[in-house]
């Protein structure tokens, strides 16, 4: 959506929908967009007053929540149809399995591999002999979670699982 207030409410729609077909309880429903960016610019003419409400930077979402809990001081639902319908919403969760490489046309076989440096992106980074310490060639930084950022990139590009093999290959580790 190229604005994300219609996305928010297009949301909204859905989800009330999804309530209604599992025979769910009708809830207040409020929208938000939230910028997490701090430096980011909101602005608002003072015809489309909506935008102030409903666009927030994430700084403000606590007190935004809690002017949300004044608002609807009543009970809707009880403790237990909320973890009914929290169980529901997690069984009825069906995870985005998205092929990024087919997405973007990437052959996997053009992914540049290695652990990268996370301070300057070099790759590959070397892990000296006999030891748990990685050091980056070009800015001698000594990350210690850096085969971690490598397996996850490896996880979102390639496959969420893993052999014993592939993570050597990827990580260009012999």
């Amino acid at each position: 959506f190229a604005n994300p207030l219609l996305q928010v409410k297009h949301q909204q729609t859905q989800l009330k929908h999804w309530l209604q077909k599992n025979k769910l309880p009708m809830v207040p429903l409020e929208t938000l967009v939230v910028i997490s960016n701090p430096s980011t610019i909101i602005k608002s003419s003072a015809q489309t007053p909506i935008y102030s409400q409903k666009i927030i930077h994430l700084a403000r979402l606590i007190t935004k929540i809690q002017s949300f809990e004044e608002k609807d001081r009543q009970e809707i639902i009880t403790k237990n149809t909320l973890r009914k319908l929290s169980r529901l919403i997690l069984k009825k969760h069906i995870p985005l399995d998205v092929d990024i490489l087919q997405r973007y046309g990437i052959k996997a076989s053009e992914l540049l591999t290695g652990v990268h440096c996370p301070k300057c992106f070099s790759l590959p980074i070397v892990k000296k002999s006999r030891s748990y310490i990685w050091i980056c060639a070009v800015c001698q930084f000594t990350p210690e979670t850096a085969p971690i950022i490598s397996l996850n990139d490896y996880a979102r590009l390639i496959r969420p699982t893993i052999t014993n093999t592939a993570p050597l290959d990827f990580l260009q580790i012999p």
